[in-house]
């Protein structure tokens, strides 16, 4: 209810009792009404205020689950119909958190034989262990956002994604039911690492994108909708092994008052909004049956943050260590866990420990205050799957912190304490709970400023004892009597006073009257000049002498008998002289802005995303400048292929920080004299034996066979021969095939899937063409997932992507869009290759047609009325270049060769239509096991015209992966070109020959420094051409830098591929090679052949570009899909069997997850560029080089 104005207070008053009566009925039906209080203890209503709304005491369950102890849990109601679901109190949180249905749902597996007997198996256990599940397909009021990652506790490795949405969520159950709240933001989870859900009672609000507007918290929406009186809470956890088991107790805009013990410790908000709740740790002591005042603090400066989040006591090692010293605890490394055996067991409950934290807050105040855990506070058991345990074992609920961000204080805490917070008025309370059986609850409000100011009420005075009594009215007796006393020396005191004054009146009478009778002298009528004799008496009269009262000084050393004059005396001003303070030295601190980030800025978050930081630090030669310590980026799951590998168990977060890639150990040399060598291809040397084998050998083994067969004597007169050697992956986790869900509910959340069957990929609905089975997972991000599928008619392999939240923004739909169309544009791409089966004979192996883009078969919408997903059916690769350069096997100048042969080929292929890639690198080129490569990845493609004009509107800087990005780019010259992918092929190469990434810049500028390091300093004319005047000053004013030859570099290196890297990599654009000035250096001479590197035949038509609007594009891509659709089927040989003679075997070693993971921070740029980035990026180092 809205707080009553107190002038209308009648009026008001009247409606509001209407009102009640006409909704008494859908009140009664709803369960919970609202009221309003006018007493509010501790705080004065502000003029106007009347009433303000009551604090909610939120009913706790009967019931203590949990997989790490048994803890209280709350009932919410979400969706419409409405599913309850237990869950926890997160104080680090904001959000409403629920287990999804999924979490319950896995394929039963026969543990004799390894075969699975059942499919999409629900388990009823799991559905209790958790809480109960909420069905977000079964709310007809659920609006999905997308999967997120979960983002806190990620500093404690707890992390996973979530289904993230908007639904009513209400408190309590039928009967006992709270205020609801329509369209809060809700997070559906089946991580393992969060086994139930919990209601977040954080203040701040849900940032999804830059692009999007803060959402509200769930405990925001209820005081904006008046059913709470502040954003506060209080709240404790209850405790179970009390002699009576007392519940928790969670209340939402106040505390309650009869469950804890008042003190005077007041806590002040850390500055971290991510760790606000921080109190300092004094002192941790321990007491034994026989030992006292035992001192586990070890350390020193602790500060530890309150979140009920997580269950343990995280603490620092030295303080652990101390736990372990005291009571004799082992620390699990397999579990990280302290676990108590039986006859550990015995012994604790023998000694009876108890753990007493003494809090404060340093700066602030002197008080402290003790909380005191018992041991069966302590003595907690968890149960599988909880870290990796196998059957049900107790534990110390202490955890090891290595940093202070994991120092934190959980549920096992707020066992004993009761925490109260004021959000608004950024301070809490922590209080040692109240054990006393029986009290009523007593619920007092905290008002929100904007309804009260907070006054102190003073305390109640207790009635006094009879000793007190007894002693007040002996005093007071005395007191009475003394005053009496006081009066009558007053009275006797007045009364003495007036007969002194009759006799001193009396007295002065006489002597007036005896002065009567004698003469007075004459009085002088003047005052005499000169000495007179008195007539009567005889006596000489002499005058007064004075000095005249002139204001004059007179000159005492005057020459002449009169003065000339006089001096005027003046007296000094008696105004003060303004004091003027010399200006100090302490500078204006500038405050944070609030603003959002730019489009470049958030660019600046993507190409970090894409990149990382190198953990290896500086390369060999350092660069020019250093910059500071940056906290490692993210990358995306688009950066990570994983060409083989198992599976992880839980969910991977696909915002979790990852290291850029790692260099494998030393690569092998070329030839044992420091030259370098080539390999026989194995079609004509090896033993016909010799076959890629991928179905029992998990290897991927890089041969030579990708050779042409043109080149087999020139091989044979001037290699080498050498085997091949494999690389070996571990195999990777084996989906077992799906069968589409046969429960009823499936036909109403699908629609109309005719032809269609849906499987489980990743927790995930996946819908494919009834010819499919899925039979592998491969990879998954935040934007789609991929997986592998055979054709049941043919047994052939595809490569099936489904993508996810394309219309979640712009930029995503115009991305998805441009990859459909481009892809579509070069799936017609093909040129000879030799066959990848070894042969004996030394003649021409078996050509087939190969694609050197990746080829997309097929495309579905399974419901085009409303989608926001889509289908590709595309080639089935084995891994990326990436991979292999990471796995560390050695590759012979042979392999270099071919793969920078194929990847130019595709380039002259995308260029010759108009086409820029503008992200080439290792990740983006798919490699099979004979060298087959194949280009993937447009989304960030764009047209390209030789008018400068044209490109300027859409050409953006913030394109490329950083360690293969052009320096024109960074540099922001007046245009780019076709020069950009053509520097990205020379990192390539450089990272073939060098084993690792050449160009290693940890951040914008010190990517510019390392070029130009091993490069040198370019030239003036180069230098004119850059657009940016402070980018051109900046470099100018570097120190010239002589240009390191590659031999040095590189010195086992053809020497062909070392003049070719020289010419791919030269800082001026116009000076760099071409792409068919490339394919026809000596170095690729015995692969070039111009008859059978083509050029696209029609020029890829950009103008979709245009477009911005979101439903427009997905027209577009409706359109798109149809038509493709269409096409495929009618033409003979479109489909995915078309290309594939026979198609590649589906591999074990395969994980790409091709679209980017979204956080609350991710953006993208769509505008132009200007170069103000880069001269942010320079004023910044130019500061800290000052």
């Amino acid at each position: 209810m809205v707080p009553l104005q107190g002038h209308r207070a009648c009026l008001t008053s009247l409606c509001a009792f209407l009102a009640a009566a006409l909704l008494l009925p859908l009140l009664a039906a709803a369960d919970y009404v609202q009221t309003n209080i006018t007493e509010t203890p501790n705080f004065k209503l502000l003029p106007g205020i009347a009433s303000v709304p009551a604090p909610v005491a939120v009913a706790p369950d009967q019931t203590w689950i949990g997989i790490d102890g048994a803890w209280n849990t709350f009932t919410l109601a979400i969706g419409e119909p409405q599913e309850y679901v237990q869950v926890y109190v997160s104080t680090a949180s904001q959000q409403i958190w629920a287990i999804n249905r999924m979490a319950c749902i896995s394929n039963i597996t026969d543990p004799t034989t390894g075969e699975i007997t059942a499919f999409n198996v629900f388990d009823s256990e799991c559905e209790l262990s958790r809480g109960y599940l909420f069905n977000s397909s079964n709310s007809e009021t659920w609006e999905q956002k997308g999967f997120y990652q979960l983002w806190i506790e990620k500093y404690l490795g707890l992390v996973g994604n979530g289904l993230y949405g908007f639904d009513s969520v209400g408190l309590g159950r039928a009967g006992e039911m709270g205020p609801s709240v329509q369209n809060t933001t809700i997070g559906t989870l089946v991580t393992a690492n969060f086994w139930l859900g919990h209601i977040g009672v954080h203040s701040k609000s849900t940032n999804f994108s830059v692009f999007d507007d803060p959402v509200p918290s769930y405990i925001t929406t209820l005081f904006e909708q008046k059913s709470i009186p502040s954003l506060s809470f209080g709240y404790t956890a209850g405790a179970q092994y009390r002699d009576q088991t007392v519940l928790g107790s969670l209340t939402l805009g106040g505390y309650d008052a009869s469950r804890l013990i008042p003190n005077d410790l007041t806590f002040i908000f850390a500055p971290d909004n991510e760790r606000d709740l921080v109190v300092g740790i004094v002192g941790i002591t321990a007491n034994t049956t026989s030992e006292e005042d035992i001192d586990l603090m070890k350390t020193d400066d602790v500060t530890m943050y309150i979140d009920s989040t997580i269950a343990e006591l995280y603490l620092p090692v030295e303080i652990c260590q101390a736990f372990e010293d005291a009571f004799g605890l082992q620390y699990d490394e397999a579990t990280d866990l302290y676990l108590v055996d039986d006859k550990l067991h015995q012994s604790l409950l023998a000694q009876n420990p108890s753990v007493t934290f003494t809090l404060g807050q340093k700066f602030s105040t002197d008080a402290t205050l003790q909380i005191t855990l018992p041991y069966a506070a302590l003595d907690l058991e968890a149960t599988p799957p909880y870290r990796g345990l196998k059957e049900k074992t107790r534990y110390f609920p202490i955890r090891r912190g290595g940093e202070s961000r994991q120092w934190i204080l959980g549920r096992t805490f707020l066992q004993e304490a009761y925490l109260t917070v004021d959000w608004e008025r950024q301070n809490f309370t922590v209080s040692a709970v109240d054990w006393t059986f029986g009290k009523a609850p007593e619920i007092l409000p905290i008002v929100s400023p904007t309804y009260a100011v907070a006054h102190s009420t003073p305390p109640r005075k207790k009635p006094l004892s009879s000793t007190a009594v007894i002693g007040i009215a002996v005093g007071g007796g005395f007191f009475v009597a003394l005053l009496l006393c006081a009066i009558g020396w007053w009275f006797w005191h007045r009364r003495h006073k007036r007969k002194l004054e009759a006799i001193k009146a009396k007295y002065e009478a006489e002597a007036a009257a005896a002065a009567v009778t004698k003469m007075d002298p004459p009085v002088l009528e003047e005052t005499p000049t000169s000495p007179v004799r008195s007539s009567t008496e005889g006596v000489v009269v002499f005058p007064k002498a004075e000095l005249p009262g002139t204001s004059h000084v007179h000159h005492e050393m005057s020459s002449s008998a009169q003065e000339k004059g006089s001096l005027p005396v003046h007296e000094a001003d008696g105004k003060e002289r303004e004091i003027y303070e010399m200006p100090g030295d302490m500078p204006v601190l500038a405050e944070a802005g609030g603003r959002q980030l730019s489009e470049k800025e958030s660019m600046v978050v993507r190409e970090r995303i894409y990149n990382g930081v190198d953990p290896a630090g500086m390369p060999d030669a350092p660069p020019v400048t250093h910059d500071e310590s940056r906290r490692l980026a993210p990358i995306s799951p688009s950066e990570v292929a994983i060409v083989g590998g198992q599976l992880p168990t839980g969910n991977v977060s696909p915002v979790t920080p990852r290291l850029p890639r790692d260099e494998p150990g030393a690569r092998a040399k070329r030839s044992e004299e420091g030259g370098y060598s080539s390999a026989l291809p194995p079609w004509a040397k090896l033993n016909p034996s010799y076959a890629l084998r991928l179905d029992t050998n998990p290897t991927i083994a890089i041969t030579e066979a990708a050779t042409r067969h043109r080149t087999t004597a020139f091989l044979h007169r001037h290699f080498v021969n050498r085997f091949p050697i494999a690389s070996y992956f571990p195999k990777l986790k084996e989906l077992a095939l799906v069968t589409p869900r046969s429960y009823p509910a499936a036909s109403a959340i699908m629609g109309d899937l005719a032809n269609r069957k849906v499987f489980k990929v990743f927790n995930q609905e996946f819908i494919v063409d009834e010819r499919y089975n899925v039979t592998k997972e491969l990879g998954q991000g935040a934007y789609g997932i991929v997986c592998a599928a055979t054709n049941n008619q043919t047994g052939e392999g595809v490569a099936i992507k489904k993508v996810t939240n394309v219309f979640s923004k712009k930029i995503l739909a115009k991305r998805a869009l441009r990859e459909i169309k481009l892809l579509q544009h070069f799936r017609g791409k093909s040129r000879s290759h030799p066959s990848a089966l070894p042969r004996l004979t030394s003649g021409r192996p078996p050509q087939r047609k190969i694609h050197l883009i990746t080829c997309l078969y097929d495309m579905d919408i399974p419901r085009p009325d409303n989608f926001n997903e889509c289908y590709l059916y595309e080639e089935l690769m084995e891994c990326d270049l990436a991979a292999i350069i990471r796995s560390g096997q050695p590759l012979t100048d042979a392999h270099f060769q071919s793969f920078i042969y194929q990847i130019l080929c595709g380039l002259k292929y995308i260029h010759s239509a108009n086409v820029l890639h503008r992200d080439l690198k290792p990740g983006n080129l798919l490699v099979n096991a004979d060298c087959e490569l194949k280009i993937c990845d447009f989304g960030l493609a764009r047209g390209f015209s030789m008018d400068p004009e044209e490109n300027a509107g859409y050409m953006t800087e913030y394109v490329a992966t950083r360690w293969y990005r052009a320096p024109e780019i960074m540099l922001s010259f007046q245009s780019y070109t076709k020069a950009i992918d053509v520097w990205s092929v020379g990192c390539i190469l450089a990272e073939l020959l060098g084993g690792k990434p050449f160009f290693k810049g940890r951040d914008y500028v010190d990517q510019l420094n390392q070029i130009l390091h091993y490069l040198g300093t370019p030239n003036e004319e180069t230098l004119s051409r850059i657009g940016s005047p402070r980018a051109q000053d900046y470099v100018r004013n570097l120190p010239y830098m002589q240009k390191i030859s590659f031999q040095s570099l590189f010195r086992n290196a053809n020497p062909d591929a070392l003049d070719l890297l020289d010419r791919m990599l030269a800082f001026d654009p116009s000076s760099r090679i071409s792409v068919e000035e490339a394919l026809e250096h000596r170095y690729l001479q015995i692969w070039h052949d111009a008859s059978d590197e083509p050029s696209c035949p029609t020029t890829f038509d950009f103008q979709f570009e245009v477009v911005e609007e979101i439903p427009e594009m997905k027209k577009m891509i409706l359109d798109e899909v149809s038509r493709f659709r269409q096409m495929v089927r009618v033409q003979p040989g479109a489909g995915a069997g078309a290309n594939q003679a026979p198609q590649v075997p589906i591999p074990n070693n395969y994980d790409r997850a091709g679209y980017e993971d979204p956080r609350p921070q991710e953006a993208f740029n769509q505008g132009g560029w200007n170069g103000s980035d880069l001269e942010r990026d320079l004023q910044g180092l130019d500061g800290r080089m000052r």
